[in-house]
């Protein structure tokens, strides 16, 4: 049993850790969401876990919100940027306004989107 204030009472039992995370409320981002990691893939100021309980969508429930993940490239949200992705940007390929695909924000499909999912190539590092 963790008893980090030092008060003797147990951080599951403690109301200084109204999450059971085992950080002090104090200092924790989130205190209605256990978040031991603190995690903000979004840089929204806000841990995931609380982005998660507010309302984000995380339908592979790996505690990221989809949203990071999608940033990220990972569009099948796997953790891995690969073949799957590939193929998906291929299909966006002379689309208009395609669902995947468009990195860069131009409006289409090309070289230049390539190239920018070979930089994220492999495991997601989150």
């Amino acid at each position: 049993m963790q008893f980090a204030d030092g008060d003797g009472t147990g951080n599951n039992a403690d109301s200084d850790y109204d999450d059971s995370d085992g950080i002090p409320d104090a200092n924790d981002s989130c205190q209605l969401a256990v978040n031991p990691s603190q995690t903000d893939g979004n840089a929204n100021e806000m841990p995931d876990s609380c982005d998660i309980a507010n309302g984000a969508s995380d339908e592979d429930e790996d505690a990221r919100p989809d949203a990071c993940e999608h940033a990220y490239d990972d569009w099948n949200l796997d953790g891995v940027i690969g073949a799957k992705e590939f193929a998906l940007l291929l299909s966006g390929c002379g689309a208009a306004a395609p669902t995947f695909g468009d990195l860069t924000g131009d409006g289409v499909v090309n070289a230049e989107d390539l190239s920018l999912l070979l930089t994220h190539w492999g495991a997601v590092p989150y």
